[in-house]
């Protein structure tokens, strides 16, 4: 059979119709959401979680499906037992979740399963533990601290300067007999008075630990201790380059932690820090019985060590990470909600747990570095979905309006970890590696070294000179935008040695003074020029073989590393500790290299010794040295034991008895954020709005349209007066200081009195001659707007200011306005102008056939009866007249 290839008309009407739809569609460039379907197989794997934090058997179980198909029911068991049954709403493929809540709840341990059912069968969760103590809170040591513990011990005392006495007591134990240690000396002293009585010394601002064991019970107890400032305030970070360590919450990393002891033996420790990684679905939230308890427990035993607890976030990639990866998450909408809804889902805990302490956040590691050295576009010129935070309900209408770009997702970030976590510490990672080589080519061995090739002068300028560039991006990217405190690069995740141990200077990574010299110029240049300090993060533990430093736990010295897995050199601790250590061919000749001219490198025979450069980098712009394995066959300087035979953390010791002050890297003042009076909210009236500024000279800067304020925005320099619904942004800026965060103010004027309508003079009607108007209205001080052109008028329209000739058949449209009150409603008059014999053509009069009226100094016969209706003057409508 024969089928003509022709298309029919109404199929080329129907593909003219289609293509206008979606010409239309591509044009608004809309978004246009999928439809879910009905779930395809079995349901996906359910999770269970619980928010049993203090034990007092009052909690909720949780379970989430993060994605794949849904099901119809849940059953949740209780010790094996059915205790609850519950209907589901099939979204697949979208996250389920559900809950199911117990109250007092008798102590004892009971376990959770569920079951997800659909009609393609039922999957199970894995079993998790709930513990409830019969007293409510936490009952960890049973040593008691009056005046203090309340349901659960207390984690961490703040005390001010000079002494605090508290009493202690053992449930059970009659004459208790308390023995004391710390593991920072310098902040505060302890001791027991009369038998029973804790007395703290607080002696300068800072943080320590402190360990209380009874002789009697065997009864130990951790608890932090933070001591003010002499004028009352929390303590900050320190005033000195303080140092840190990757830390997980495992028993043999806390048992190191805990294991005080006197002189190169102790554990002080400034910061400890974990990664917060796996991405937002099945990530790291998902690594413990209850949700999110890794960071949960991780704050709490921070405090308890009188340490300052870091967290890394990691989950813009989560099984792995490369460009393709993260480029293909950021541009996902799905899994950008996820992303937002995990972030603030920890900053949540960060806000709850931390309190009034101080909880560091290093955002996204390598990603914006990919998308430097990869995309080669500008961050506003990539896409990202960061409408995706409106969406999750984490932003909504009241806050800024942040665009789908790699720069609208970092603003929005940053703006996020300020709205939810007030007390974070936060800033954004660099990488060595993230410019394709702007000014100058990178070579393979990597941008520290090209002093190798280029000389010590040369070789600097142009590393400086990179440096610029790849700070211009990261910031271009909005990375130091609402308040960020810092910024924060590593070198390498894995120590240097496992690359030619044996001749150094073809290892990448394994660096020698000078490499190390360039490395604090490149972070000196981001210091400058983002105006922010810097943390080094992740800085590998491994040291350079043949020590010469007294080993306090043997009493000789430390056996050399064995460059195999978790136990490889690297040159960073002792470049930043100091070291004496021997060397000899091609190890002499490298790690002797002093092109640089630096006075902190001397030799003696075979003994190479690399003084401190713990002073350089403070005055390099650096505030802290976060040191850890980056990988899981990285050398690990923590442990029980660790795998460097403790001389990381004995140099460290040695380090805290002389640490260098911190000059030109103390943070750089943040001007005060703008505040508004009165408060934005909804008013009856107008509003005049001050704007204030805690900081004395600052200058303010402020927007309406809802666009940033910037340095070039208007200063505010008196009142404004909002007389209509507002939105106000501020910014505060002063030379010498890091501007202010962006404060936004919405004003909603819902006034309820209303202007009164204009009146004419004299009244709209016929009249054989010219006519002068006035325009009046009772309310004082209103304008009047009108037009002639059968228009509406409006705010734009001609002001009356004095009389209008009406010489021709006119009508005037007139509305009178006042700020602070409801426009008026609209009032009309026409004016119909006749000097013949016939009578004026008048609107809402009847008319017969063959009437004959003037209209404009001309005579209409009437051809149709009707009634005249305002529009339907005689020249306008020639159905219904005709010139006579």
């Amino acid at each position: 059979m024969y089928i003509s290839k022709r298309k029919p008309k109404h199929f080329k009407a129907l593909f003219l119709v289609l293509s206008i739809i979606l010409t239309f569609f591509f044009c608004m460039n809309l978004n246009i959401s999928s439809v879910n379907a009905a779930a395809s197989g079995t349901p996906g794997t359910p999770i269970l979680a619980h928010d049993n934090n203090d034990n007092d058997g009052n909690y909720t179980i949780t379970m989430n499906m993060w994605w794949g198909n849904n099901g119809k029911s849940w059953k949740l068991y209780e010790n094996d037992n059915l205790v609850y049954t519950g209907a589901l709403t099939d979204g697949s493929p979208n996250p389920q979740t559900a809950s199911k809540t117990f109250s007092n709840m008798p102590a004892g341990t009971y376990t959770y399963k569920c079951d997800l059912i659909n009609s393609f069968g039922t999957t199970s969760s894995a079993t998790i533990s709930v513990n409830v103590n019969g007293g409510g809170g936490v009952v960890v040591s049973g040593i008691k601290i009056s005046g203090v513990d309340a349901a659960a011990e207390a984690l961490q005392l703040t005390v001010p300067q000079g002494t605090s006495d508290y009493t202690l007591s053992v449930t059970g134990v009659n004459n208790p007999s308390f023995t004391l240690s710390t593991n920072n000396s310098t902040v505060a002293s302890c001791q027991i008075i009369n038998g029973s009585t804790l007395r703290i010394n607080g002696l300068k601002a800072g943080r320590a630990s402190l360990k209380i064991k009874e002789a009697t019970s065997n009864k130990v107890r951790y608890v932090g201790i933070r001591v003010k400032t002499a004028d009352g305030k929390l303590p900050g970070l320190p005033d000195y380059l303080s140092m840190g360590s990757v830390s997980e919450d495992s028993p043999a990393d806390l048992d190191f932690w805990k294991d005080y002891g006197s002189g190169l033996t102790n554990k002080r420790m400034d910061m400890r820090y974990i990664y917060l990684n796996g991405g937002p679905v099945n990530g790291w939230k998902t690594w413990s019985d209850v949700e999110g308890g890794r960071a949960t427990t991780f704050i709490r035993e921070s405090k308890k060590l009188g340490m300052i607890p870091f967290f890394v976030y990691y989950n813009i990639p989560d099984g792995s990470e490369s460009y393709d990866l993260d480029k293909q998450h950021i541009e996902s909408a799905s899994y950008m909600q996820s992303y937002f809804s995990d972030l603030k889902f920890a900053l949540d805990i960060i806000n709850h747990e931390g309190g009034d302490e101080i909880v560091g956040l290093v955002m996204e590691p390598d990603f914006l570095g990919y998308m430097m050295q990869n995309s080669g576009k500008q961050p506003n010129e990539l896409m990202a979905r960061t409408s995706a935070a409106y969406q999750a309900g984490v932003l909504s209408s009241s806050d800024p309006v942040f665009p789908d770009t790699l720069e609208g997702l970092v603003k929005a970030t940053n703006y996020i970890i300020n709205k939810y976590a007030p007390n974070a510490y936060f800033g954004w990672q660099f990488n060595l590696w993230a410019s394709p080589g702007i000014t100058v080519g990178v070579p393979s061995t990597g941008i520290m070294r090209l002093t190798d090739t280029m000389g010590i002068d040369n070789g600097r300028k142009a590393i400086a000179s990179e440096a610029k560039e790849i700070c211009k991006y990261y910031m271009n990217a909005g990375v130091t935008s609402y308040g960020a405190d810092f910024v924060s690069i590593d070198k390498y995740g894995l120590d240097a040695g496992i690359s030619s141990p044996s001749d150094p200077s073809k290892s990448t990574w394994f660096w020698n003074l000078d490499h190390w010299n360039n490395y604090l110029l490149f972070n000196k240049t981001l210091h400058q020029e983002s105006q922010l300090p810097v943390i080094l993060w992740q800085i590998p533990v491994g040291h350079i073989n043949s020590s010469l430093s007294a080993n306090p736990y043997n009493d000789g010295t430390f056996p050399d590393l064995k460059n195999t897995n978790q136990n490889y050199e690297d040159s960073a601790p002792d470049f930043f500790l100091g070291d004496t250590f021997t060397a000899s061919g091609p190890r002499f000749d490298y790690f002797a290299t002093n092109k640089g001219n630096d006075s902190k490198l001397t030799v003696s025979g075979n003994n190479i010794t690399w003084g401190s450069h713990a002073k350089e980098a403070a005055d390099a712009g650096i505030i802290s040295v976060l040191f850890g394995a980056g990988v899981g066959n990285s050398t690990d300087g923590v442990g029980s034991p660790p795998t460097d035979s403790y001389w990381w953390i004995t140099r460290t010791q040695a380090y805290f008895n002389d640490p260098a002050p911190l000059t030109g890297s103390q943070p750089i003042e943040i001007v005060a954020a703008p505040t508004f009076s009165p408060a934005g909210g909804t008013y009856a009236s107008a509003q005049t709005v001050s704007i204030a500024c805690a900081t004395n000279g600052a200058a303010i800067r402020y927007t309406t349209d809802g666009s940033e304020p910037t340095a070039a925005s208007t200063q505010y320099t008196a009142p404004i007066r909002v007389s209509s619904t507002t939105t106000i942004k501020a910014k505060a800026f002063k030379s010498g200081m890091n501007d202010s965060a962006t404060a936004s103010a919405a004003y909603t004027i819902n006034s309820t009195s209303q202007v009164a309508a204009p009146t004419f003079s004299p009244a709209e009607g016929v009249y054989s001659s010219a006519q002068n108007v006035t325009i009046s209205c009772a309310t004082a001080g209103a304008a009047i707007r009108y037009t002639t052109d059968g228009s509406t008028p409006t705010s734009s329209s001609a002001q009356y200011t004095g009389v209008i000739s009406v010489t021709s058949t006119k009508t005037i449209k007139a509305i009178a306005m006042l700020s602070g009150m409801n426009n008026s409603a609209v009032t009309t008059a026409t004016y119909t102008i006749s000097s013949s014999d016939y009578p004026a053509w008048a609107p809402n009069t009847a008319y017969s056939v063959g009437t004959i009226v003037s209209y404009n100094g001309s005579n209409y016969r009437c051809l149709q009866a009707h009634t005249s209706l305002v529009g339907w003057e005689p020249s306008n409508v020639p159905a219904l007249w005709k010139l006579d």
